[in-house]
């Protein structure tokens, strides 16, 4: 506390003389703590009486080092979900063949034609890469692929189809 004038002295006074009975009365309070634990430590000695210490043992040291603490166990189980999260062991084609919703045939096409085509029983024999085109454009190019397959198929009689 900063003294602003003469009067404000009598303030600084009582606070200094405040701040000396807290600091007295902590000295006190610690006096009374310590003889608190003396007595609390005389009296259970003198409930138990004399005492003698246990004898010490020897603790036969092993004659090899103890190998260090591998989790064997977490690393299979690891290496286990590792696994796991490459392969998820899952059938697209039984998935597929389960469920019409998540695969789309034209109806005069049989269901064998489309399990055919997943397995590969047939081969393909072009590909057509339709992205970044417009529907214009993508019109355009389909039939032009379908019009030079069609034109290779008439040329070798039973070749590839559209």
């Amino acid at each position: 506390m900063k003294a602003q004038g003469i009067d404000s002295l009598a303030a600084l006074k009582r606070a200094m003389q405040e701040a000396r009975r807290d600091a007295e009365r902590e000295v006190v309070r610690e006096r009374e703590a310590v003889a608190a634990a003396r007595l609390e430590r005389d009296l259970f000695a003198a409930t138990v009486g004399q005492v003698l210490p246990l004898r010490r043992t020897v603790v036969a040291l092993p004659l090899r080092p103890r190998p260090p603490a591998v989790p064997q166990q977490r690393t299979r189980d690891e290496a286990a979900v590792l696994v796991e999260s490459i392969s998820d062991e899952f059938d697209v084609e039984s998935l597929l063949e389960t469920d019409d919703m998540l695969s789309f045939r034209r109806r005069d096409i049989g269901p064998e034609v489309v399990r055919k085509l997943r397995r590969g029983v047939w081969a393909l024999q072009g590909e057509l890469d339709l992205h970044g085109l417009r529907r214009d454009e993508v019109r355009e190019t389909a039939c032009a692929a379908c019009a030079s397959s069609t034109a290779r198929a008439m040329a070798r009689r039973g070749g590839s189809r559209c």
